[in-house]
């Protein structure tokens, strides 16, 4: 018993660490591989685990990178599409003046919902959601991108790999909480059991 109970208390301990390790941006496959060899055969522990290994040695980017990548995204999305060589030649001496103009419709009290459908918009909903620690939000702002751009498409890849890895430790935390409280669970029935054993014992002795 005191063997298990110190095996559970070591995995919450690595389950610690890889919070604080998947928290940042950089590799967490050192507290990913002491809570997977602590989980033993659990399935419903390693499962989701297993699923962490995939950017385990590279990182992901945190919410702080992910919003200054938007802006990035941003001057990508704001360069106009080129003009076509047959164009009328007004249009095509305008076109290098066009790409240096850059208007913002994001309106004055900075509500992005009452913005028109556009990357623009979804770019200022994934700010607002980033910045208010919603990354499931952002990733839906940046998921209604019709034709997203190069940059775009990197930054949704790397966004969904991490709420995916985030859901996964989350996962993780409830078998170990369900682990732990089983544990106690069984120590309260076998001290309650022990106690209604010497009370039968006790009863038994007395005249």
């Amino acid at each position: 018993i005191n063997r298990q109970a110190a095996a559970d208390k070591a995995l919450v301990l690595a389950m610690g660490q890889l919070h604080m390790a998947l928290a940042g941006s950089g590799p967490y496959d050192a507290p990913l591989a002491v809570a997977i060899s602590l989980a033993g055969d659990d399935k419903a522990l390693t499962d989701p685990l297993d699923q962490l290994q995939a950017h385990a040695h590279d990182g992901l980017p945190g919410l702080v990178i992910l919003r200054g990548r938007l802006d990035d995204v941003a001057e990508e999305a704001s360069v106009p599409p080129p003009v076509a060589s047959d164009a009328p030649w007004w249009r095509r001496s305008l076109a290098p003046l066009m790409r240096l103009v850059k208007v913002s419709r994001v309106p004055e009290n900075g509500d992005a919902q009452a913005m028109p459908p556009g990357p623009e918009r979804s770019i200022a909903l994934a700010r607002a959601a980033l910045d208010a620690g919603d990354l499931p939000g952002a990733v839906k702002a940046m998921g209604a991108l019709s034709h997203p751009e190069a940059k775009a498409k990197a930054w949704l890849a790397d966004a969904q790999a991490r709420l995916d890895a985030q859901n996964a430790l989350t996962r993780a935390d409830g078998e170990v909480t369900k682990r732990m409280s089983g544990g106690a669970a069984t120590d309260n029935a076998k001290a309650g059991n022990a106690g209604a054993g010497h009370a039968g014992a006790a009863g038994a002795g007395a005249p």
